[in-house]
């Protein structure tokens, strides 16, 4: 019989580490990767499932007897437990607000971008075409009105809470009083390298520009 011992075999106990390293940077990479996938993929549904709770919101609103309603009871519709396949519907998940404090800033969102009004602090109305009043219309702007309405918009345009209250309107009435002016800065603000301060210029944009 042939004898053999352990002494017969030799174990290279060497790693290469360039190769190593290689594995190292390739699994790091794709780990990487996957964080970042995974993340842009949950950003993303969570700005559609907000979205989708906005225009339900503004359903809820419109379907309201004379369009208006109390904060709290548009929270407690939308909250509903017989809504559930609505919020399915339009949120393209499970959605609900934590709270009622992180459904307000919804309720501003809608008003920054012109969909509703407030009638006081707590009831809000859904925004239509604006009626003529005309005659209730007096007011004769000053070069010193516009010029403090001009300050105000800019001062707004670059305020660095999300949405600035009173901006729309302020914004209209710079549209109103000087026009050329007024698309000036929406232009700068527009190629601005702040990403929020160029979508608050666009949404400006879409409700000051003539329709064709």
């Amino acid at each position: 019989m042939m004898g053999f011992s352990l002494g017969d075999f030799h174990f290279k106990e060497e790693v290469d580490i360039g190769h190593f390293l290689t594995f190292v940077t390739l699994v790091a990479g794709f780990i990487w990767w996957l964080y970042s996938a995974t993340k842009t993929w949950r950003q993303k549904s969570l700005e559609e499932a907000r979205s989708g709770a906005l225009r339900l919101l503004l359903k809820f609103l419109r379907e309201a007897p004379g369009q208006r309603m109390e904060l709290q009871p548009l929270y407690d519709t939308f909250q509903s437990d017989a809504n559930a396949k609505l919020r399915r519907l339009y949120c393209k998940r499970r959605w609900k607000y934590e709270s009622f404090q992180h459904f307000e800033p919804a309720i501003y969102r809608l008003h920054y971008e012109g969909k509703i009004n407030f009638l006081s602090p707590t009831q809000i109305v859904f925004r239509t075409e604006r009626r003529s009043y005309d005659s209730w219309k007096q007011f004769v702007p000053t070069d010193n009105d516009t010029t403090a309405i001009v300050a105000i918009l800019i001062s707004l345009m670059n305020d660095p809470s999300p949405y600035p209250s009173g901006l729309p309107e302020v914004a209209e009435a710079a549209m109103r009083l000087a026009p050329n002016e007024c698309s000036k800065i929406l232009r700068e603000h527009l190629a601005h390298g702040d990403e929020q301060v160029k979508r608050r210029a666009a949404m400006l944009i879409g409700r000051l520009v003539q329709e064709a």
